[in-house]
């Protein structure tokens, strides 16, 4: 169970800033995950990772597999199994 609700844009009582937030996620992603949920409560943060994100995703000039290489080398060393 998370400790920190999910924000729906949904959600009458949401912060508006997070609302925005989240609609301008899905329209650069495609699709909101609960992670994003869960990281609009603090949306400088939120913003910040987001940027990076879209940075290395979006608007690098690097293949997928250098993409994912991080992911995998950070993966091995630290013999994490997710």
């Amino acid at each position: 169970m998370a400790r920190l609700p999910m924000i729906r844009e949904d959600d009458p009582d949401a912060d508006p800033e997070a609302v925005a937030l989240l609609r301008e996620l899905e329209a650069t992603f495609g699709s909101i995950v609960n992670l994003q949920r869960v990281m609009v409560h603090h949306p400088g943060l939120t913003k910040a990772f987001f940027t990076m994100m879209r940075t290395l995703y979006l608007e690098s000039h690097l293949s997928p597999k250098q993409t994912e290489l991080p992911y995998l080398t950070s993966t091995m060393t630290l013999k994490c199994h997710y």
